[in-house]
């Protein structure tokens, strides 16, 4: 067990997120781990939804996806972010200090619940992307040219705005 928990210390970050709760438990402050009262995690309205691009994605990506952006900003209204970014080499720690938040405390005016990361993992790696899984709702995409991010955020938006399929049930005797 000594041998897991030294491994989990090596890892990039986590240093960092044992001294944040330190110091916050030296101050008394203690979290709940849960939504803030009146947010429901099931709501965009309520917790926001935000796309995380690497610095160096094309602007062309960016563009391609923006009819899911202006969707998104429909339900998510003034918590919708897509101007969060990742700096190549960030661990998550320094990821939420420069965002301007902690862990475990959702802020979505700062940073919305709902992450859409955008790149493969060279761009934003694994290891980032599930660290940010503890705090928040992440999903990512990762396309090889900017047509097929335009095609993905085509898609999503028309499944979204579709009617409802027909999916009444019947029963047919004879």
């Amino acid at each position: 067990l000594e041998e897991l928990a030294n491994l989990v210390r090596l890892h990039p970050g986590s240093e960092d997120f044992a001294e944040l709760r330190r110091e916050e438990l030296r101050r008394g402050e203690v979290r709940s781990f849960a939504p803030p009262f009146g947010k429901d995690l099931a709501k965009v309205e309520d917790v926001g939804w935000a796309l995380v691009v690497a610095e160096d994605t094309p602007a062309d990506v960016r563009k391609a996806l923006q009819p899911l952006v202006d969707h998104r900003s429909k339900s998510a209204g003034n918590l919708l972010n897509d101007k969060l970014d990742y700096k190549k080499g960030e661990q998550v720690r320094a990821w939420y200090t420069r965002m301007g938040i902690v862990p475990s405390e959702l802020e979505p005016e700062q940073v919305p619940y709902y992450l859409l990361l955008v790149g493969p993992p060279t761009s934003i790696p694994f290891d980032f992307q599930y660290l940010l899984g503890i705090d928040f709702a992440v999903g990512r995409v990762s396309f090889e040219t900017a047509a097929e991010y335009a095609r993905y955020a085509r898609s999503v938006v028309a499944y979204e705005t579709a009617g409802r399929p027909g999916n009444a049930h019947e029963v047919v005797y004879w």
